[in-house]
């Protein structure tokens, strides 16, 4: 379909009303199919104190609500700021081709709502190694249970 910049605008107009009314960090998202906008949605952390409450993920998730089904193939997002790692996990696991953003990360560090790269610690760090769990392992059961289909 292409970039439309009326569906950037509304991403961003979504983004700065978050941020007066102080319901979360200044970011909106619109999914668009078709050409038209199917869900508008912004950042609530502030309202909900949820850290995955980002504007992408609360499009995504109203998106495959209304579409009954996880895969936006179908669809363009348009995102007021780069997603973070989670929100282009979402998009990825969503199957959502194209993403337009309007600002980069560096603007958001610059306008001191993202951390910097000195403060963001390696996310694997303090994560404990796995457990044998044998024939209880969740991913053995998963493969038990569709061997079948």
């Amino acid at each position: 379909m292409g970039y439309n910049e009326e569906f950037m605008k509304e991403a961003l107009l979504l983004a700065a009303e978050t941020a007066k009314e102080k319901n979360g960090d200044p970011f909106g998202c619109v999914i668009v199919k078709d050409g038209k906008i199917i869900v508008r949605a912004s950042n609530q952390l502030h309202r909900t104190n949820d850290p995955t409450t980002h504007a992408e993920l609360e499009a995504i998730r109203q998106a495959t609500r209304e579409q009954g089904s996880p895969d936006l193939s179908d669809c363009e997002l348009y995102t007021s700021g780069e997603p973070c790692p989670m929100c282009e996990a979402a998009i990825n696991w969503s199957k959502i081709p194209v993403v337009y953003m309007g600002k980069t990360l560096e603007e958001a560090r610059e306008a001191g709502i993202a951390p910097s790269p000195e403060e963001e610690a390696p996310a694997y760090a303090s994560y404990h190694k796995p457990v044998n769990m044998g024939e209880k392992d969740p991913y053995t059961v998963w493969k038990q249970i569709n061997a079948d289909n």
